[in-house]
């Protein structure tokens, strides 16, 4: 599922924008805002202290699960921002800009 304007956007569950996010310029740091605002923090945490690395850690909550799942979905986001995954729900991510 792609979608190209704001009207199909607003219409979609967050892990359905995940899925379905496609950069007309390249840019993946608004995929990363959506995963962001859909990640539950008081199970799992988000790291980005690194410049250019973002880091999620599931917590091993289901709801966390399921954004993985949907970012794995987005093959694309898949192959061109993660950078390493690790025992316990870690899950390392490149920004590239």
């Amino acid at each position: 599922m792609r979608f190209t304007t704001i009207e199909q956007v607003s219409e979609l569950s967050p892990l359905q924008r995940i899925k379905g996010f496609n950069p007309a310029d390249g840019r993946w740091a608004p995929w990363f805002d959506i995963i962001k605002e859909s990640w539950h923090c008081d199970y799992g945490s988000i790291f980005d202290e690194v410049p250019g690395e973002l880091t999620l850690v599931t917590g091993g909550w289901s709801g966390n699960e399921e954004v993985i799942s949907a970012m794995k979905e987005n093959t694309m986001g898949w192959i061109m921002t993660w950078s390493s995954s690790h025992r316990g729900g870690k899950y390392v991510f490149e920004l590239r800009s």
